[in-house]
């Protein structure tokens, strides 16, 4: 496990340890609050009408808690693991746009690639091994980094790519380039089906597991 899951799991736990203690807080202050100074003696008595009052309100605050906490702990637009993944809208090879989000719902491999890059085009084999081992589970969305079409398209012929393939074809003045800190390519991210990264450039053998292990534990 590497050093940025660990703390990305590490703050899920303080988040639900947080929640927990804030409940806990709050079933007091209902106890408190809600309950009519008269029928607080009752309490002790383990008077079913205060107490089942008591545990709705009770909820209820605590679920209304949880949406806040969720929506202040949301996840932000970025490219680290546990961020959600900018949107690219880009054209595919026919000329029309294709929206990463478009893709939400399944579990998708964003690639980060071009005809002129030697390792990309190396790891292209095993990317079409995972595409027929899960072809209705996983999408890949490869964004090409090339700067004319004809080569691009060709390149794509030549390996019979099926998946999404896009590019604006303006090379490292692409939007997605700024929006995902590309520096260099083969990059890729994994992001699930709501668009959350899971983890980012995974090569070979380590992607082939992890995508093995989102997929088969279900």
């Amino acid at each position: 496990m590497n050093f940025k899951l660990f703390c990305h799991l590490e703050e899920r736990k303080i988040t639900r340890v947080a929640r927990q203690r804030l409940e806990n807080y709050f079933e007091e202050f209902c106890l408190r609050s809600f309950v009519p100074q008269d029928d607080k003696k009752c309490i002790g008595d383990n008077n079913p009408q205060i107490i089942n009052l008591i545990m709705k309100k009770t909820l209820l605050i605590a679920a209304f808690l949880c949406c806040i906490i969720t929506s202040s702990k949301a996840q932000v637009v970025g490219v680290e693991v546990g961020d959600i993944a900018p949107e690219i809208d880009l054209p595919n090879t026919k000329g029309e746009n294709v929206a990463l989000s478009s893709l939400r719902g399944s579990l998708v491999l964003v690639d980060f690639w071009a005809s002129w890059c030697g390792p990309c085009i190396k790891e292209q084999p095993a990317l079409l091994k995972l595409h027929n081992a899960y072809p209705d589970r996983l999408s890949i969305y490869a964004v090409s980094m090339d700067t004319k079409k004809a080569l691009w398209t060709a390149a794509i012929t030549k390996a019979k790519l099926p998946w999404t393939n896009v590019s604006d074809l303006k090379y490292w003045q692409s939007p997605a380039v700024a929006d995902y800190k590309l520096q260099s390519v083969p990059l890729n991210y994994l992001i699930d089906k709501n668009g959350i990264i899971l983890a980012k450039n995974i090569h070979g053998r380590v992607l082939e597991d992890k995508i093995k292990e989102l997929l088969e534990a279900k």
